[in-house]
């Protein structure tokens, strides 16, 4: 028995040594090896059409939920969000062709985000602010995709999707924060906030 014990303790103690050595501690990146280099070439391409999708819905949705609101304070940054999501979607495509990450999913990407939008806020009313806040969100999240994207890409020794991702935080990031500010314009009208959202209809763009 005590042979067996001792079997064991010395299975035991190679497993986990084995298992402390294809480890990495936590908090540093994992070592680059091939294989985890496709791996971060895959995320980091993922990534990519994400943001694409992203500053889609961006460009359409704060455009359309700025002609909603009218001449209002909020809408100021709405329509700011919409035209920097506009220029975005012209350079990352070139950013991501230097690159060797093909991004010609963006067009076959606009019906489908239309569609959703149309299921999101045609068929489904709800409050002024409330639209607001759900345009806020998506404004928040393509922030955080962005960050991520700039952290891979300076892993993955991208300059130029790097250099594109620095600069688009450093125009988007403010704008993101005047869009929360705009959360006061909606406390201080409560009349127009508490207004059932009007459907619109969407045109489509040449």
């Amino acid at each position: 028995m005590h042979r067996q014990e001792t079997s064991l303790e010395a299975r035991d103690s190679n497993g986990g040594a084995q298992s402390a050595k294809s480890a990495h501690p936590s908090g540093e990146p994992e070592i680059n090896t091939p294989e985890a280099k496709q791996r971060a070439q895959r995320l980091l391409r993922g990534l990519c059409r994400e943001v694409l999708q992203s500053e889609t819905v961006v460009r359409l949705h704060c455009q359309h939920e700025a002609e909603r609101l009218g001449q209002v304070t909020p809408a100021v940054a709405l329509l700011a969000s919409a035209a920097h999501a506009e220029q975005a979607l012209r350079t990352l495509p070139g950013q991501a062709t230097a690159e060797q990450l093909p991004m010609s999913v963006a067009g076959a990407l606009t019906g489908t985000v239309l569609s959703t939008l149309q299921e999101a806020i045609v068929d489904h009313l709800i409050s002024s602010e409330r639209a607001y806040r759900n345009t806020l969100l998506g404004l928040r999240e393509g922030v955080d995709l962005v960050r991520m994207l700039q952290e891979l890409a300076r892993l993955q020794a991208e300059p130029a999707l790097e250099a594109w991702c620095e600069a688009w935080l450093a125009a988007r990031t403010p704008i993101v924060f005047d869009a929360e500010a705009g959360l006061k314009w909606f406390a201080q009208h409560s009349d127009q906030a508490t207004q059932v959202a009007r459907p619109i209809k969407f045109r489509n763009r040449a």
